[in-house]
């Protein structure tokens, strides 16, 4: 289950339910990847984490184009 935070921002996904708390894995943990697009080019990739120290947007084909700022959405 997706982990959605103000504005419908995804964080993360649930990887454990527990009575009073769920443990998250996060975006930016090494095993985690999601389909996205830009939302102004609808170029295509996969977000993944890179060690917990931040996110990659890899497998985005040559021919797209990228600029810093862009909105990236999941891909459903």
């Amino acid at each position: 289950m997706a982990v959605v935070v103000f504005d419908g921002i995804l964080v993360g996904k649930v990887k454990e339910v527990y009575n009073n708390s769920s443990k998250v894995v996060l975006l930016s943990d090494a095993s985690s990847s999601v389909n996205v697009s830009d939302v102004e080019t609808s170029a295509k990739g996969i977000l993944s984490g890179e060690y917990g120290l931040g996110l990659m947007l890899e497998m985005v084909e040559q021919t797209d184009v990228l600029k810093a700022g862009d909105d990236i959405q999941k891909v459903s």
